[in-house]
């Protein structure tokens, strides 16, 4: 991606398709495009644009969801911007969730800002080993493209999300986006030949949990930030992302 054309002209409402510049490569091959949505508010002088893409590997039978996702104020230029966002799910198994995001205020202060980077993981469902097999992987990755973490038990999050990791860094790391979602994939993939699966697994309280509460704290930050989404939108957001078979 040009830096340049991110900063200035990313997404823009009713945009019917995501410019291919904006795209990452798919993690995997084999994954077969099976939807995509768009879930798009305008409130005040926020736009808040959300392109999602759903995938499946017939041979793994994981699927993904992958988002691409543009709030913004257009009189001030305050934004939060999600870059290749995805969630991967093998029915059974935990479900992955790895946030990319881009954002240019201080999400404490609401203060304009330098632009940042945060990536957040995590795998909700997972038994202790699956949490184990997983970030051993994917953590030795990280070492390895010398990419600095920290991992916490959030004490707001239900126990069903487990530890979540987090790497933040100044500037626009889109780079790094891309490296982490590689290595996500193949930690998942570890998980799913290491460990049994639990086809007992019911998916709903994680999706809930997204659809109504996460939904309204980031009602909360994005006020903060001086962009107005109205909760309702964030719930649409993360409905379109259940990619569960419940």
């Amino acid at each position: 991606m040009k830096l340049e054309r991110f900063l200035n002209s990313y997404l823009e409402p009713s945009e019917p398709k995501l410019k291919p510049e904006f795209k990452y490569p798919l993690p995997a091959e084999g994954l077969k495009q099976t939807a995509d949505f768009i879930v798009q508010c305008h409130k005040e002088d926020t736009y808040s644009t959300n392109i999602l893409f759903c995938y499946e590997s017939s041979a793994l039978g994981i699927r993904m969801c992958e988002v691409y996702k543009n709030t913004e104020n257009r009189r001030t230029g305050n934004f939060i911007r999600l870059v290749g966002t995805m969630a991967l799910l093998k029915k059974g198994y935990p479900r992955l969730i790895l946030d990319g995001a881009i954002y240019n205020v201080n999400t404490k202060t609401g203060e304009k800002d330098e632009p940042s980077t945060q990536i957040v993981v995590g795998l909700g469902m997972a038994t202790p080993e699956q949490q184990r097999v997983f970030f051993s992987r994917f953590n030795e990755g990280a070492g390895r493209e010398r990419i600095a973490y920290t991992e916490r038990v959030a004490s707001e999050m239900p126990p069903f999300w487990g530890p979540m990791w987090r790497s933040q860094t100044t500037g626009v790391q889109l780079d790094t986006i891309r490296q982490l979602r590689d290595l996500a994939w193949g930690a998942y993939s570890v998980v799913l030949r290491e460990t049994p699966a639990d086809l007992d697994i019911r998916y709903r309280p994680l999706y809930e949990h997204s659809i109504f509460e996460i939904a309204g704290r980031e009602h909360g930050l994005f006020a903060r930030c001086g962009l107005s989404v109205p909760t309702a939108a964030q719930s649409a957001f993360f409905a379109a992302m259940n990619i569960s078979e419940d």
